[in-house]
């Protein structure tokens, strides 16, 4: 076993795994069919790619990961104050990490993600848009504008913003979402 695999089968098994189902588990599946959805999605193929261990998985299931790992991990921005605290420190030294290996998974984890950020609103409009509402409902709710005083019309920059994040979002849930 290489000492890379190592480092990642103890970071999946003892942190990040028990932390995504704690996450789902806590969250209102009826109220966040979409979240929890692109949650279960992604611990599956985590959990293949686990299994397939250092043979290595096929490319398919590494893009999807890629794919859903900004969605289900959404935010890497860790401040240093927070990074190099005692209990989190402490807390990874407790599930049996070395303190190198704390120090490593920290600064790993501060590191932006790559390419565009993505927007987490983008869920919430879906999910609000799949129990009926409009999009100058949702933007109504979700956006933090200068027109929020008199609400969104339809067509102004903030709706069109919601119904291609809507777009956006509906097609990963989609494509991840549970079959019958």
């Amino acid at each position: 076993m290489t000492e890379a695999w190592a480092y990642f089968e103890r970071a999946y098994t003892e942190i990040l795994k028990p932390g995504l189902i704690f996450r789902r588990d806590q969250m209102d599946h009826a109220q966040r069919p979409v979240m929890v959805s692109l949650l279960n999605a992604y611990l599956e193929r985590m959990e293949v790619f686990y299994r397939a261990g250092e043979v290595g998985a096929d490319e398919v299931l590494i893009t999807e990961i890629d794919e859903l790992a900004p969605w289900v991990n959404p935010s890497r921005e860790i401040s240093a104050d927070t990074a190099h605290s005692a209990p989190l420190g402490e807390m990874m030294v407790d599930a049996g990490c070395e303190y190198p290996e704390v120090y490593e998974i920290i600064e790993q984890a501060r590191k932006r993600n790559r390419g565009r950020p993505v927007n987490l609103d983008a869920i919430e409009a879906l999910e609000m848009n799949l129990t009926g509402k409009g999009n100058v409902e949702i933007a109504d709710a979700l956006c933090h504008c200068h027109l929020m005083p008199q609400g969104h019309e339809q067509g102004s920059s903030c709706v069109e913003r919601i119904r291609k994040e809507i777009e956006t979002a509906g097609a990963l849930y989609e494509k991840y979402k549970p079959r019958k």
